[in-house]
């Protein structure tokens, strides 16, 4: 029996975007016959050896509105003349080129939005390329069947925009071959994630200063990295690492005794979102440090697994009061490390998976 052929499109480097590679992974072992598009990135990192098919463009614009346009124009051809089934739309970036063929074409389109695109602190305050991306989505999502996102609030947004139903799939990491970070505190820290807008990295960088015994690993690339470099100039106790392997990544996160993730409060999509790093410190049985933004707190609360730092407090002196209190006291950071282990068996992504694959036999 001919397998039904799915093309998964997005504008990440597939070799640094997990829920890409979770999901299309999980689509194959179920017997899809998967293809993922992407684009390079830089010189554009080796692609990790994977049972389905990868492709990535490399587009002449590497951001801003050129880079969009030339990507979709691009895709809407790659997607007009390649055997597909299902059209899978990865972000808002990529679904103008994806709603266009499924309508011309006459196939079914899926949509996963990663993130609240229209609320991210990149377009807050653009008033026109804003009003851009919200006119299209305005005109493209209420007709897609079936749409999912990665947090609760994010889909009850959606929902109460556009009507219709929006399911949740969380950026749960795979838990077997986890690595777990050792029984004994280090005076390692350690954020991964993208280095842009709104992520805390200036605090986290200048707390170093009166935090001499412990150093930092930045893991990660983004539009920040040249300026958060100066910002570190001649610090010693602070290290960018630059994208990692997942593999490389899951050993440096195991070596740690804190994770971060301190966004501001920069738009809904910040305030609604559930990173990817997070779920990957509780993988490794790292305690974290985390925002007052809701969905990361409730998590937080729920398993007991760090601390918040208050947006009234959010400053050096509180942040390292906070790191020094966790890394200092090794009864509580065995406490939230023993609780970090256990969440680690139902925030996995061997439980979450069948969301999605309930989605695409839907």
């Amino acid at each position: 029996m001919k397998s039904t052929r799915i093309i998964m499109s997005a504008t990440s480097d597939l070799a640094s975007d997990q829920r890409i590679t979770r999901i299309a992974g999980s689509l194959h072992a179920a017997g899809y016959d998967v293809t993922v598009i992407g684009r390079v990135i830089g010189r554009g990192e080796p692609l990790a050896v994977e049972p389905y098919k990868q492709i990535r463009l490399r587009p002449w614009f590497r951001k801003g509105k050129w880079f969009y346009l030339e990507f979709n124009i691009r895709l809407f051809f790659f997607l007009l003349f390649r055997p597909a089934d299902i059209l899978n739309a990865n972000d808002l970036d990529t679904l103008p080129a994806n709603f266009l063929v499924s309508r011309i074409r006459r196939k079914k389109i899926i949509y996963d939005s990663h993130e609240y695109f229209t609320e991210v602190p990149e377009l807050i305050g653009r008033k026109f390329s804003r009003s851009v991306w919200l006119f299209l989505e305005k005109r493209m999502f209420p007709r897609i069947p079936v749409r999912y996102t990665v947090s609760s609030p994010i889909a009850e947004a959606y929902v109460k925009k556009y009507g219709g139903k929006v399911a949740v799939v969380r950026n749960l990491p795979i838990l077997a071959g986890a690595q777990i970070t050792g029984e004994n505190p280090s005076h390692i820290l350690i954020y991964q994630g993208s280095l842009n807008l709104g992520r805390g990295l200036e605090l986290l960088i200048s707390v170093m200063k009166i935090l001499p015994e412990f150093k930092l690993l930045i893991a990660g690339k983004g539009d920040l990295e040249k300026e958060l470099g100066r910002m570190a100039a001649g610090m010693e106790n602070v290290t960018f690492t630059g994208r990692l392997r997942p593999e490389e990544l899951a050993f440096q996160t195991a070596s740690a005794c804190i994770g971060f993730s301190i966004e501001e409060e920069l738009g809904e999509s910040y305030r609604f979102g559930l990173p990817n790093k997070l779920f990957d410190y509780i993988r490794s049985g790292l305690p974290v440090i985390v925002s007052e933004l809701g969905e990361m707190v409730k998590v937080v609360n729920e398993y007991e697994i760090g601390e918040i730092l208050l947006h009234p407090e959010r400053s050096e002196i509180n942040l390292a009061e906070l790191i020094r209190g966790i890394a200092g006291n090794p009864v509580k950071w065995q406490k939230y490390r023993k609780n970090c282990i256990a969440a680690s068996g139902e925030l996995n992504w061997e439980k979450e998976e069948g969301k999605v694959l309930d989605l695409y036999r839907s």
